[in-house]
């Protein structure tokens, strides 16, 4: 078996140059017996060392907690989780803090309501320093993750609390002072049922509900003092209008004196948003519908990130293949860019429901299903390697190409332009230019092809341009042999 993961690995990274806009990589294979579908979570670095959650598998089936080298190597199993007083069904990321890992689990503990646990870096010494009870009041099956400060931790949880629906709580990193900041209800028109993580920026809370608020149930977003006074809600979504709505398993994330989400629902074209608002609830704006149609992305259930001015994220379904993308787009929403869509190699994986991680100039993420044995995997993908030819942007294009995709023989129809000399250009993901000619003076509409039967399978980039240099229409080649 794990003979077999290498090899894979090694071959993979001979298919990367499928992905759309940059160099991707599997690194990590699961499978059944070292964990499998992680869900809902991203990888958290401590030094040369990624840790992350599986949500099923392990030596009990119940999830496991992991670690590896920023490269790839020496994954480990640090815990299986099992049922029991122990622990189960992990979802969302650990916290790295010392040489200490914390987190939570779905259901096990004392009432299989979910627990909050910590463990050493090294895997040794696990230890519950909560159980969730539902009952007194208190939460119980928290999905998200949680928030550091100081020696404090803060989560959300799905249900309990005194109106059921779901508590924010706070937690010293050594098990003691477990307190209720707020139980959702107790406002008018709250929130309620949080399947996600808490923000922090100076000394607030940000954070989402899937569900509750003033408006059809389409969820809120709200923030609050760290000792829970001021809670707020700054925005009621609104389920039935064209904005998005319900939030699953997406944070806010906060740059500056903005934050951004997701919505898994809602939209121009009901098939999601991203948003962004001031953190003192103003200026709401939708910045992305997302669609069904064409290369986009849609039913985005994790979390944005935020570098360079940019932010990238992962939706779930959508793309060339239909199982999910990853993305940027700038923070007014312009220059939305499909940087790889999962599915287009045989053993990718698929259908990613966490969030991406920055570290050693790449992003590294994982899917929740897909590879070899359909238990997930982890990537990562070097943007770096992105260039100008990269942005084109397909909806703009003046050009038919068919059949797409094909072979490497493609017709092309020039269906807006007049009789005029066209220079017909072809690029790799890498940039390269892998072909050039000059097309024939034709009418508007005539057919011509071109043959790119020598490059190898994966996605290519064409541009038809002018005498001038001016863009006369681009788009998107896919071979498959």
């Amino acid at each position: 078996m794990k003979k077999l993961s290498f090899l894979f690995i090694s071959f993979s990274l001979f298919l990367v140059p499928n992905s759309t806009r940059a160099q991707y990589t599997i690194i990590h294979i699961f499978n059944d017996t070292l964990g499998q579908n992680p869900y809902a979570g991203s990888l958290s670095i401590d030094g040369s060392k990624w840790f992350g959650m599986t949500e099923q598998g392990g030596s009990h089936r119940f999830g496991t907690i992991f670690s590896i080298d920023t490269n790839g190597n020496n994954f480990k199993v640090l815990h299986n989780c099992d049922t029991g007083n122990n622990g189960a069904l992990p979802y969302g990321s650990v916290s790295c803090i010392g040489k200490k890992i914390y987190g939570m689990t779905l259901m096990g503990g004392a009432k299989d309501s979910g627990v909050i646990y910590s463990m050493d870096s090294s895997g040794n010494n696990y230890k519950i320093l909560h159980s969730f009870r539902t009952i007194n009041n208190d939460g119980g099956y928290p999905y998200g993750s949680l928030t550091s400060l100081g020696n404090k931790l803060y989560g959300m949880t799905v249900l309990g609390g005194a109106h059921n629906g779901g508590i924010i709580f706070s937690i010293d990193t050594d098990g003691s002072n477990y307190t209720i900041v707020h139980s959702f209800g107790d406002v008018a028109y709250d929130g309620s049922v949080s399947y996600s993580s808490l923000s922090l920026s100076g000394n607030k809370l940000f954070g989402m509900t899937s569900l509750g608020g003033l408006n059809h149930n389409g969820g809120a977003i709200f923030s609050m003092d760290i000792n829970g006074a001021n809670y707020t809600i700054l925005y009621n979504f609104e389920a039935t209008s064209t904005d998005g709505y319900n939030p699953w398993y997406t944070n806010l994330t906060i740059a500056g004196s903005k934050g951004y989400g997701m919505t898994s629902e809602g939209g121009t074209n009901a098939r999601g948003t991203i948003f962004s608002i001031d953190t003192n609830g103003n200026n709401y704006k939708t910045i992305h519908n997302f669609t069904l149609a064409g290369n986009d992305g849609y039913w985005p259930i994790a979390s944005l990130s935020y570098a360079g001015h940019k932010l990238y994220g992962m939706a779930n379904l959508g793309g060339d293949a239909g199982q999910g993308v990853l993305f940027a787009l700038d923070t007014n929403g312009a220059n939305f860019t499909e940087i790889h869509s999962f599915g287009m190699v045989l053993g990718d994986g698929v259908s990613p429901r966490g969030s991406l991680s920055f570290a050693n100039n790449k992003w590294y993420g994982m899917t929740d299903i897909g590879g070899p044995y359909n238990d997930g995997t982890i990537f990562t993908i070097d943007t770096s390697t992105i260039t100008s030819v990269n942005y084109l942007n397909p909806a703009n294009s003046n050009i038919i190409a068919c059949p797409n995709p094909s072979t490497g023989l493609f017709t092309f129809q020039l269906s807006n332009t007049e009789r005029q000399t066209l220079n017909m250009e072809v690029y790799n993901v890498l940039g390269e230019k892998v072909y050039s000619s000059i097309l024939p003076q034709n009418p508007k509409g005539a057919l011509n092809s071109i043959d790119l039967s020598s490059q190898p399978n994966g996605i290519y980039l064409y541009r038809v341009l002018n005498v001038d240099g001016g863009l006369i229409g681009e788009g998107k080649l896919v071979i498959q042999k």
